[in-house]
């Protein structure tokens, strides 16, 4: 039997590089596992039309499934698990994946932070503290922009 069964890859693609996608896809071929990956697009509050909104995230939501595609190209991820990009809190739409994917592992980039993010928490301790299954916060490289 296999460490794990079902990775699910947690990415930002603004802020983490590929050092989560370059350990889940280890872990993944070491385990013989399912490599599934979300990305979530936290909304912010904005003015306009409620029919104005949809059409502009869907917009969004489209680019994003697009360089998620790219994204997956470029790291080489097998095929086979899915590709998600979601709309709301980053935090609950990664938990709620993984159990509806009844994942055993996330695998999710973290940054040092200092002052007040430090004080308000990250994306990866939230994850970890609600998760249903094991989660690896991979320690990224600040991107060169």
């Amino acid at each position: 039997m296999s460490l794990y069964q079902h990775i699910l890859l947690a990415v930002d693609l603004a802020e983490t590089g590929s050092e989560p996608a370059e350990k889940a896809l280890a872990i993944a071929r070491t385990s013989d596992a399912r490599l599934s990956l979300i990305h979530v697009i936290e909304p912010t509050p904005s003015y306009g039309t409620p029919g104005g909104l949809i059409d502009v995230l869907g917009a969004i939501k489209e680019r994003a499934m697009a360089e998620v595609d790219k994204f997956c190209e470029d790291t080489h991820m097998p095929e086979g698990g899915v590709r998600r990009v979601e709309i709301g809190s980053v935090k609950s739409q990664i938990l709620w994946t993984a159990k509806e994917l009844e994942v055993d592992l996330i695998v999710l980039g973290s940054h040092s932070r200092y002052g007040l993010a430090r004080l308000l928490g990250s994306t990866a301790s939230a994850v970890l503290h609600g998760a249903p299954c094991d989660v690896l916060t991979v320690r990224c490289s600040e991107r060169k922009m």
